[in-house]
């Protein structure tokens, strides 16, 4: 077991030492413009190639592509690491066709447990769905959260009674916050700081691959929300409170 994942660990956690890190926020936080901002990523090792054509503007779904197909070949060339099982696995995971084998990788299974209360938060509170109409969302796997309490969560029609029952579950601490808004941010910091304990851990699972991809993925949101602040003059803090770090 050792052997078999300790070159891909090492591999992915250098790969992850090029991408941005607090420092690197900070200072791209600090460009007032699209141009400044497309100039300080080119400085970027890691996206200094994909985005050589880019002069001085780029259009959100453009640059949203091009961050995109960059993580796609970062995840081919972990794949090519991989044995047969190993790459079908991964696969499965990152397309969503998820199973109950798959909450044996305690990553797949915590991530999968918190998004699905995040899901039933969203039904709940903007969309007023129904038990049957609220479980069509979530992800179909259970890790710590039982499926009395899933569908407990999923019966509730008042905000205050669906908290106090995620209070009652093992994630109860992550949702605590003194105002509601800022449940989401909660919840992806928390997952955030986790995949990055995660990869420093590099635990002889598939979980660091996983943590290198979901990690890379919150970087691109970051930028992205980044950027469009840039473009449309947004106020410093709001910005920040779009991003997960």
């Amino acid at each position: 077991m050792t052997i078999k994942y300790t070159n891909v660990n090492t591999k992915v956690r250098a790969m992850y030492e090029k991408t941005f890190q607090t420092s690197d926020y900070e200072e791209l936080l600090r460009q007032t413009s699209v141009k400044s901002c497309l100039m300080l990523l080119k400085s970027k090792e890691e996206y200094e190639e994909p985005l050589q054509d880019i002069k001085d503007e780029v259009h959100r779904g453009a640059l949203e592509k091009i961050l995109q197909n960059l993580l796609e070949k970062d995840i081919e060339r972990i794949l090519a690491l991989l044995n047969k099982e190993d790459k079908k696995i991964i696969k499965q995971i990152l397309s969503k066709e998820l199973t109950d084998e798959d909450n044996k990788i305690d990553i797949v299974g915590l991530r999968a447990d918190i998004l699905n209360i995040l899901s039933i938060y969203r039904a709940k509170k903007y969309y007023h769905l129904n038990k049957d109409e609220t479980k069509q969302k979530l992800i179909p796997i259970k890790f710590r959260l039982s499926k009395e309490i899933i569908n407990k969560m999923c019966e509730q029609t008042d905000i205050s009674d669906l908290l106090h029952i995620i209070d009652s579950t093992n994630y109860g601490r992550i949702f605590i916050v003194e105002n509601e808004d800022l449940i989401e941010k909660r919840a992806n910091e928390h997952l955030y700081k986790y995949y990055k304990e995660q990869l420093r851990q590099g635990k002889q699972t598939l979980s660091t691959i996983l943590a290198y991809i979901y990690l890379r993925k919150i970087e691109i949101r970051n930028i992205i929300n980044i950027i469009e602040g840039a473009r449309y003059k947004v106020e410093l803090n709001k910005t920040k409170e779009k991003l997960v770090m």
